[in-house]
């Protein structure tokens, strides 16, 4: 009887321990839908706050096709958004309209409510204080220590002397290794950045952008020089901050399928023009195929070949049958030149022999050269 109660008690025990288990993950799961519907609610809520509204800009070089033709869209705080589309699109050149980098031809830039095209100097560059950028190839300077080119996203903020100097309050410095413990590269701190690889010395370059404490990041081709893994753990840093720190990211990509995975809204550009603005369950194969050109009977894209159904096939024997040309090819060359070889080696012996028979002759001819030798040494002997 008392093992059965003591059987009993360890079943009731077990069964306690479960349901508070139960209880706990239940407690977690809400508490998480909870955290992820708050977060969706402050973005909703952001999303009606404007943080850029591009109205209409154009972007001429030449008299001929523009660069940019009448693009707008808007952008709001905390939102990521990804511009994609074919290179020579115009995306670089967006991103740098918006910031100046390049003057616009036309058009209205409005960043957080203040219109950019009309602005000069210092209010220009007071507003350029809150628009970091990333770029394709990292823009470090190379000879400098990790943590230098951290605090160069102060440069904004200091007078030239003071840049000229390097001289950064205490503060920043900590805020520098703060950033850089966030992206994960804390200890690469004293290193130069020519040591560290692409993804590190894109890190670098988001932990710069973010010391300018901007609003909004430009981030050109960020990951086009990256290999997936790294592309995928700066496209998740991102994300982040859009997510944490509610800064807003433009971001141009190459990548469709990092588009889809972590825009909230995608803009399409082609030859110049906006041709697709939302958000990325609406962008279908059939729109990819349009701004790339790759639609059957469009205007760049080529008709599918329907007597080719293997063309990786096909194209595999064509270069299998080129390089067995081009070995026979060489073969032919590498007998070319041996036989040539031959013949020139041949040369010499065949002049030499007929050298030695003219000798030869010469010799036994009367009066010859060796027989007037010979006699001369014989009066020298007697």
């Amino acid at each position: 009887m008392p093992e059965d109660v003591s059987q009993t008690g360890k079943a009731l025990v077990q069964d306690g321990a479960l349901l508070a288990r139960a209880l706990r993950e239940e407690d977690e799961y809400f508490s998480r839908a909870l955290v992820q519907k708050e977060a969706l609610l402050s973005r909703a809520i952001l999303q009606n706050d404007v943080l850029l509204k591009v109205a209409g800009i154009t972007k001429h070089y030449t008299r001929e096709r523009p660069a940019l033709h009448d693009i707008s869209f808007e952008l709001c705080r905390g939102e990521l958004v990804s511009v994609i589309g074919p290179s020579g699109a115009g995306k670089s050149t967006l991103l740098r309209c918006i910031n100046r980098m390049i003057e616009p031809t036309s058009g209205s830039l409005i960043f957080d409510g203040q219109e950019v095209c009309a602005l000069r100097r210092h209010r220009l560059r007071a507003v350029r204080r809150k628009m970091s950028m990333i770029f394709q190839h990292y823009n470090l300077v190379h000879r400098l220590t990790t943590i230098e080119n951290v605090l160069h996203g102060r440069l904004g903020y200091k007078s030239t002397l003071a840049g000229m100097l390097g001289l950064y309050s205490e503060d920043e410095k900590a805020k520098a290794l703060d950033i850089l413990a966030q992206l994960d590269i804390l200890e690469f701190c004293y290193v130069r950045t020519d040591q560290l690889s692409g993804g590190q010395k894109q890190r670098v370059g988001i932990a710069r952008a973010l010391m300018q404490d901007p609003l909004l990041m430009l981030c050109d081709e960020p990951i086009a020089s990256l290999d997936p893994k790294s592309s995928r753990v700066i496209m998740d840093y991102l994300r982040l901050i859009a997510d944490t720190l509610q800064i807003s990211c433009l971001v141009n990509l190459h990548q469709v399928d990092y588009a889809l995975e972590y825009s909230d809204r995608i803009i399409a550009l082609r030859e110049g023009a906006l041709i697709f603005d939302g958000v990325p369950g609406e962008f279908t194969p059939e729109i990819i195929s349009e701004v790339y050109g790759l639609a059957p009977g469009g205007p760049q894209g080529p008709k599918p070949a329907p007597e080719s159904p293997e063309p990786v096939r096909v194209l595999a024997e064509q270069q299998q049958e080129w390089e067995m040309v081009g070995a026979y090819g060489r073969e032919q060359d590498l007998a070319q030149e041996c036989a040539l070889e031959r013949g020139r080696k041949d040369e010499p012996d065949q002049e030499r022999e007929q050298d030695w028979e003219r000798e030869w002759a010469r010799s036994r001819e009367p009066g010859g050269k060796r027989q007037q030798d010979s006699r001369a040494r014989e009066r020298e002997l007697a």
